[in-house]
């Protein structure tokens, strides 16, 4: 349900007088269980959570942390050294059968939260704060207002809280996410990204490329797609920066390619004429392994960019309509070009190149150690 839409408020009136809590409780100094609910598909704004996760662990160092996050982000944080467990929250299955609710109430309240939070910083999120009223969770943590706007479900949370960055627009995302911990006097100081991927899952990212590794001193991988066609740099500049990342460096190329870019994988099979490899059809975990094992990693404003600025790799993003300052991953491996004009177009390929080539310049890879 839309929550600014003015019928959605009509109806949510009677049921806020009825839910809004009476009392505000006390959020207690030591917490033995903490259920975070981000339940949404985009990848990067999941990735933009992690530095919340990060500041509840080490100031909760033995509290059971849980994360209700939808299938494609539940893959990629299911082994995060932050979290107690990952919640799978399939929200078709969920709402399509009364079986499928069941299920997912009876693993929600089989721990016992003394505190649920919904971080918000594009939307807010009614299913969200109806997850953290029905997980029994007596303090629960949820935006009040989000950018000057009332949010109308804001009775499902016991400590509302008022987010507005009007004064600090350029405020990073991993930044306004942490920003919902107020209440509990917490700050996130690191807002840098890490995955979690095992010594065997590095070890299998490594294998798939080990047959370009042997005949390229260098990798270099692309990501030409995304899901927004505003965020996409044109197949034919990628291309272009191809021949030239070869001519120059003389790297072999990994093409990963998502499972909503098969147009740009039929363009670039017909076009790219310098020696490569596709990921394809491959799990986000592997992804994000095989991008571990590159040494650059070039990329539109996407999920792979996040994975990536996550992971010990050089990266660089490329930025058209959204705003770099706010979504680029934090990191000194981590690099971007944004159009001046917002138009990704605009952006050369020689541009690229000059930047691919001065990362390349300051990046020794190390060899990973599995003990």
């Amino acid at each position: 349900m839309n929550t600014g839409n003015p019928a959605a408020r009509l109806l949510l009136a009677p049921v806020a007088a009825m839910l809004r809590p009476r009392v505000i409780p006390p959020i207690p100094r030591r917490l033995s269980g903490i259920l975070i609910v981000r339940q949404h598909d985009q990848l990067g704004d999941m990735l933009c959570v992690i530095p919340t996760l990060k500041t509840l662990r080490r100031a909760y160092p033995k509290t059971a942390i849980t994360l209700v996050a939808s299938p494609l982000n539940f893959e990629i944080m299911k082994n995060h050294p932050a979290l107690s467990r990952v919640l799978l929250f399939d929200k078709k299955a969920v709402t399509s059968t009364p079986a499928g609710l069941r299920n997912f109430l009876r693993a929600l309240r089989r721990e016992h939260y003394d505190a649920a939070i919904v971080p918000s910083t594009v939307s807010v999120s009614l299913t969200s704060g109806i997850i953290a009223r029905l997980s029994g969770a007596p303090v629960r943590i949820g935006p009040g207002r989000l950018e000057g706007r009332d949010n109308p479900s804001k009775f499902l949370f016991t400590h509302p809280v008022d987010l507005d960055w009007s004064s600090s627009p350029a405020r990073h995302q991993a930044a306004r996410n942490a920003d919902i911990l107020g209440p509990l006097g917490l700050q996130a100081d690191d807002l840098s990204t890490d995955l979690g991927l095992t010594p065997d899952e590095l070890e299998h990212g490594r294998l798939l490329v080990e047959p370009l590794r042997k005949k390229f001193h260098r990798l270099v991988g692309i990501h030409p797609g995304a899901a927004k066609q505003g965020n996409r740099w044109p197949v034919e500049s990628f291309v272009r920066l191809a021949e030239s990342m070869y001519a120059g460096f003389g790297n072999g190329l990994v093409v990963t390619i998502g499972t909503k870019d098969a147009g740009v994988y039929d363009s670039l099979r017909q076009r790219l004429k310098v020696p490569h490899h596709f990921i394809r059809g491959e799990s986000i975990r592997t992804v994000a392994s095989v991008i571990a094992a590159l040494d650059l990693f070039v990329s539109n404003d996407t999920g792979p960019l996040h994975i990536a600025g996550a992971l010990p790799v050089p990266v660089l993003g490329l930025f058209g309509p959204t705003d770099p300052v706010e979504w680029a991953p934090i990191g000194n491996n981590n690099h971007y070009l944004c159009a001046a004009d917002r138009l990704m177009s605009s952006i050369g390929p020689g541009e690229v190149f000059g930047l691919c080539e001065v990362i390349l310049a300051g990046f020794k890879r190390e060899t990973p150690r599995f003990d």
